[in-house]
């Protein structure tokens, strides 16, 4: 009965869970990129989605730690239990490495991908 409930549990989680996708590591304003992220999130929210932004989680904490964090790892065990991953469509994310292995990720795990421009609308 456990395994059932577990199992059930993780499959209503995939349905509605997004992983929100954004460049980051290499990019030169990762203010603007947590703001645009938190921004993201939060329309999201207000419509009723269930969302993880990678971003909105580190980017206080990578900024204070003095380690180097393994994010990637992290990030990887949140977007297994996503249905969706939304990219944000922002300076780097063509370039961006971290987004690259993301999707590919994503899309060995038959996840939907969705691009979505800085305020949050599909493209």
């Amino acid at each position: 009965m456990g395994t059932i409930y577990r199992q059930e549990t993780q499959e209503r989680g995939k349905k509605k869970m997004i992983y929100l996708a954004a460049p980051y590591t290499k990019v030169k304003d990762k203010e603007k990129v947590f703001q645009v992220c938190n921004r993201i999130a939060a329309l999201l929210f207000s419509q009723g989605k269930q969302v993880f932004s990678p971003i909105s989680h580190s980017h206080l904490i990578d900024i204070k730690t003095t380690k180097k964090v393994n994010w990637v790892a992290f990030d990887a065990q949140i977007l297994a239990i996503c249905s969706d991953i939304y990219v944000v469509c922002m300076d780097g994310y063509k370039e961006s490495e971290g987004l690259r292995t993301e999707l590919k990720q994503g899309i060995k795990q038959g996840k939907r991908i969705f691009y979505i421009d800085e305020k949050g609308y599909l493209l």
